[in-house]
């Protein structure tokens, strides 16, 4: 295609990797949100931090909301 020439490898042993840590690392990704749910923080940054920093990887999985008042945050799945 355009003078490139393009190769589509499929390994199933991989892909099934890649589900089976999908599916570990997704309930303790929750269980570490829900620990930094009872943590207090300092600062409405030092929040947003800590849980972007958690996240890593699987911000668009979860929507956020951030009450900076109370310096808490909810999450949903």
């Amino acid at each position: 295609m355009h003078g490139l020439r393009y190769i589509l490898f499929f390994s199933p042993r991989l892909r099934t990797k890649k589900i089976e840590s999908f599916c570990y690392t997704l309930p303790q990704k929750e269980k570490n949100l829900d620990v930094l749910k009872g943590k207090s923080f300092h600062s409405s940054k030092d929040m947003v931090k800590s849980v972007e920093e958690e996240l890593n990887g699987f911000n668009s999985l979860v929507e956020l909301k951030y009450d900076f008042k109370g310096m808490k945050f909810s999450y949903e799945l």
